[in-house]
């Protein structure tokens, strides 16, 4: 992470620097240097006020280095982290957000300016953005997985949208564990007993099954955690698979969609992706079909069978209330598969 540092000596010139600018003497294209590094000591000597005063001057003045703007928004955060023990609470977190506007001209400012941006950038901005829980914290979450797309970041993305949209349903939160497991951001236990229990009460024992041995294969689970779900699961595979022969013939004689679409949602826990995809199909051309949920569906089916084409044209395709941005989130994965 590229922070600015400036040593004991430099600190020294703060004085001189001030007096300077104080005669009005520095003019032209001096005048925002000086600015600068006057802002730049008054960081390094914790005078954080002093600091954002002297930068946005800078700025003002035409100083176009991302570092000005970098700067101003670790005195934010440097200042915020100052008070109150560390804690955010409600004199805090204004103080914080102030900062995140300016974190991200920093960025900007580099990226036009042709150099990387550091990965600690944006994972700084997820971090201030997640702490005072801001509007902006799926954008930055986001950000992280385009520039480094490990599972902590998409557990932080998932998660962070689960934090911002409470009125998700079930089915809805089942295809974000399903993009988890896929990101191999299942981290703990918990992950792993949230995905669980939502397609058991689904009545999927087939994902019950597969999702409990993950986490066991992974050792996030040992022998003996979800066992109750994992033995009832285990006992009904057997039965539940014998049954979907008879209810795809009956989901394709049916009047309605469901049939279709809870053999599909079956096959898919059983990772028969074609099958899933043959089902979600009849579901589509039926009545009462849930359109967004289905095609979010036979998108993941599409994903999971590496035809990342046809998924991209399915999530494409889902475009109203919650699935549309749970679409664009499996869109991302699979940008993050197919990238060169």
């Amino acid at each position: 992470t590229r922070y600015i540092s400036v040593t004991g000596v430099q600190t020294c010139a703060l004085p001189i620097f001030d007096g300077m600018l104080a005669t009005g003497t520095v003019v032209g294209e001096d005048l925002p240097r000086f600015q600068f590094y006057s802002g730049k000591f008054a960081f390094d000597a914790k005078e954080y006020d002093k600091a954002i005063d002297g930068l946005t001057k800078a700025i003002q003045s035409g100083y176009t280095s991302g570092d000005a703007e970098l700067l101003i928004a670790e005195s934010y955060f440097s200042k915020g982290a100052g008070m109150a023990g560390g804690q955010v609470n409600a004199q805090v977190r204004p103080i914080l957000l102030q900062g995140l506007p300016h974190l991200r001209k920093a960025i900007d400012q580099t990226k036009a300016a042709g150099t990387e941006v550091p990965v600690g950038w944006y994972r700084r901005g997820y971090d201030m953005a997640r702490a005072t829980n801001s509007p902006e914290t799926l954008a930055w979450a986001t950000d992280l997985i385009h520039v480094q797309p490990s599972p902590a970041a998409w557990n932080n993305l998932v998660r962070s949208y689960q934090q911002a949209h409470t009125d998700l349903t079930r089915s809805e939160n089942i295809d974000l564990m399903r993009l988890l497991l896929q990101a191999g951001a299942l981290q703990q236990s918990y992950d792993y007993s949230e995905y669980v229990d939502a397609v058991s009460k689904s009545g999927l024992p087939g994902e019950v099954k597969a999702v409990v041995e993950n986490g066991r294969a992974k050792g996030i689970l040992n022998a003996t955690q979800l066992n109750d779900y994992y033995t009832q699961a285990v006992s009904e595979v057997k039965g539940d698979q014998a049954a979907l022969a008879a209810g795809e013939a009956g989901a394709a004689k049916a009047a309605t969609a469901k049939p279709a679409v809870s053999t599909g949602d079956a096959y898919l826990g059983y990772a028969k992706y074609a099958d899933a995809v043959k089902m979600y199909d009849i579901g589509l051309g039926k009545t009462g079909a849930d359109v967004a949920e289905v095609t979010t569906r036979k998108g993941i089916a599409l994903a999971l069978s590496g035809d990342y084409a046809g998924a991209k044209a399915a999530f494409e395709g889902v475009t109203t209330g919650n699935r549309a941005e749970i679409a664009k989130l499996w869109l991302l994965w699979i940008s993050t598969k197919t990238a060169a």
